[in-house]
């Protein structure tokens, strides 16, 4: 092996070790393998250098090969014995075993390019099946040790001279030059914002989640029965925060709607209600008209704004378009400053804007006191007592029928509705999604005491009222549970999404809204300080990853205002301005003397000397080979004679050293 790369294998291995690992990190937050199959993997990983002592030995080499073969005789006994899903999760393990394989048998002699070669691809097609923050911070790590390790991988196979002090230098301008590469990728991204809100590649074919050991509770546009498998997360993530501005603090309200889901599913989930079938129903909500900054309601003739209240909004940075609004909307303004959409109105009642990512807004409330604009024939409501006719929802049909006959034959829906509300609430018990113990059908939640979430009790009313023609729909937002009295700000997070049910009433003027979920399912308390610190990082990444043309706009809007408010600034505060750059200028000259006494007086010389002459120095040469090769180009001969004596000087100084 050259001296060359003799010194720079463990940096080199460094390197490499730092790619598998990243590597194996990937892989695990693609959630396509278990923590149990990973774990041998991280270990002999980390003890990679313990390892290469042995890479010699016969039996070393015996019962490494033999320890593979059997890790991947098991993996193919589990891809002939699973469904095609577990495809790419073999895959994936398969691809880090190669890494770990390599890293731990690479002899002297043999090339490490295949290993820089695998971790690329495995780092560019987890990369398509997850985006999130802990992905783009692997990834963070894993770019300075892809960039630093190939710089070792040439200088070390060049054969050229190196030194202790010359792996400190490669390893720096490698990191900075991933930092560089890195920032340039920022401002592609700036310049080109792409789009983070989609399904994961292949999603469609492999099951991704399977495996998943936690998953954060949040807004959901549509609702699906199936146990969850993990540690639920109650993420104290920020979604919405409300703050009382005037009016009847009385119309605070607790229910803040995001979608309606009208249409029933097969298997006894809910979904918007399609295109092409959209029920004429909605249009007993008043309507919305068009203003300057937003859209309010149309107001009828004796419409008073007795007991109406305003709040200023802010929906944090994420990738849903929804606006969530109470049931007791009336105007909605945008901020100028910070929106450039548009609002768009659906007939059930429920907002979008045009763009996601953080959107602030004020919000006016006022009482539901005027009847229906016009009263909807049975043809319009039929689409709210449809029930698709499954074993699913039997037992919400029967118990639903068996309470109705209960009750007096006049007795109004609104009642019917209320009554039945009250016996979910009083008869079963809350559980958390992915609850120990808790139910994942409609039929095992209705029919045994295991209990379940606010979706399963929504599911369950509106079925119950469907079933004696009561029109119903799911509505799914945030139940609001944590109010500041002193800063009057309403603080909506993630973990209180909810759903509930609406039930249309003519004598009530529309749709009524029920909340059958017993009230000891919303616990309060505040958030943690670990827990607001992960909230403020995940807020930061949604801003990011929403980052569309308008927040592009916006951004760029700032810059080109930047110098002028900052001359402003310097005009209204003259000797703060001063004092500003005095200390950035005390602080350049500080940094300036650092790096100067931190470089050798000798080194100093040297670079000073071959500065004069007009010499480049190229990387991989030692000064003498560099003063070689310009004394081959004509070198003038006393700029020769000047470098003749600095690298003199320099080696005396590095011999004494």
């Amino acid at each position: 092996m050259p001296e060359a790369e003799r010194k720079t294998m463990p940096a080199l291995l460094a390197c490499m070790m730092g790619l598998v690992l990243s590597n194996l990190v990937f892989v695990q937050l693609t959630e396509a393998a278990s923590p149990a199959w990973l774990a041998p993997l991280y270990a002999l990983t980390l003890a990679a250098p313990i390892l290469g002592r042995f890479k010699e030995k016969l039996a070393y080499r015996i019962v490494w090969n033999l320890a593979v073969v059997a890790f991947f005789g098991r993996l193919v006994q589990h891809a002939l014995s699973a469904d095609l899903a577990y495809v790419l999760q073999d895959g994936l393990l398969l691809a880090v075993l190669c890494q770990v394989h390599l890293l731990n048998n690479l002899r002297a002699e043999q090339r490490p390019d295949l290993l820089f070669l695998n971790s690329y691809l495995i780092a560019i097609i987890t990369g398509y099946i997850t985006v999130d923050l802990a992905f783009a911070a692997a990834f963070l790590a894993y770019a300075p040790f892809f960039v630093v390790g190939m710089q070792f991988r040439v200088v070390g196979r060049a054969g050229h001279e190196i030194e202790p002090q010359d792996v400190k230098r490669i390893a720096t301008d490698g990191t900075m030059r991933s930092a560089v590469l890195l920032g340039l990728t920022m401002a592609a991204f700036f310049f080109w914002p792409r789009d983070f809100d989609r399904e994961p590649l292949f999603a469609q074919y492999f099951d991704l989640t399977t495996k998943s050991e936690s998953y954060e509770i949040d807004f959901s546009e549509q609702l699906q029965f199936q146990r969850k498998k993990g540690r639920v997360q109650q993420s104290q993530r920020v979604v919405l925060s409300a703050e009382w501005i005037g009016g009847d603090l009385a119309m605070l309200p607790a229910l803040w709607r995001g979608a309606t889901l009208p249409t029933h599913r097969r298997g006894g989930g809910w979904e918007g209600a399609q295109r092409n079938r959209s029920p004429r129903g909605c249009a007993v909500d008043p309507r919305w008209s068009e203003r300057r900054r937003g859209l309010s309601m149309e107001r009828e003739p004796g419409d008073t704004k007795d007991g109406s209240a305003r709040f200023r909004v802010v929906r944090k940075g994420g990738s849903t378009r929804r606006l969530f609004l109470p049931r007791e909307a009336r105007a909605v303004d945008l901020d100028p400053v910070h929106s450039a959409g548009r609002l768009v109105a659906s007939t059930d009642g429920t907002m979008k804007y045009s763009n996601p990512g953080e959107l602030r807004y004020e919000l006016e409330l006022a009482p539901e006191s005027r009847p229906p604009i016009e009263l909807p024939s049975w043809d319009d409501l039929e689409p709210f007592v449809e029930l698709d006719e499954s074993i699913h929802v039997q037992s919400a049909v029967r118990y639903g029928e068996s309470l109705r006959a209960r009750l007096d034959a006049d007795t109004s829906d609104i009642e019917v509705a209320r009554e039945f509300a009250r016996q979910l609430s009083r008869r079963y018990s809350y559980r958390l999604p992915g609850e120990d113990g808790g139910a994942s059908t409609l039929h095992e939640f209705l029919t045994t005491d295991a209990g379940g979430h606010c979706e399963l009790f929504a599911s369950a009313l509106t079925t119950m009222c469907r079933a004696v023609d009561v029109p119903a729909r799911v509505v799914t937002g945030y139940r609001a549970a944590e109010w500041d009295p002193i800063s009057k700000t309403l603080t909506i997070r993630a973990s209180h999404a909810h759903a509930w049910v609406e039930v249309y009433s003519a004598e009530d003027g529309g749709w009524v809204a029920f909340d059958p979920t017993p009230a000891a399912g919303f616990v309060g308390g505040g958030p943690t300080l670990w827990d607001r610190a992960r909230s403020e990082l995940g807020q930061l990444w949604a801003r990011m990853t929403s980052f569309d043309a308008e927040a592009r706009a916006k951004a760029i809007a700032w810059l080109r205002a930047a110098p002028s408010r900052a001359w402003r600034a310097a005009v209204d505060h003259p000797l703060a301005s001063i004092g500003c750059g005095a200390l950035v200028l005390a602080l350049a000259a500080a940094v300036r003397r650092l790096r100067r006494r931190r470089t050798p007086l000798a080194v100093r010389s040297l670079q000073a000397a071959f500065a004069t002459a007009g010499v480049e120095r190229l990387g991989h040469e030692t000064p003498r080979e560099a003063l070689d090769r310009a004394s081959a180009e004509d070198l003038d001969p006393a700029d020769r004679d000047a470098l003749h004596a600095a690298i003199a000087a320099h080696e005396r100084s590095r011999y004494a050293a």
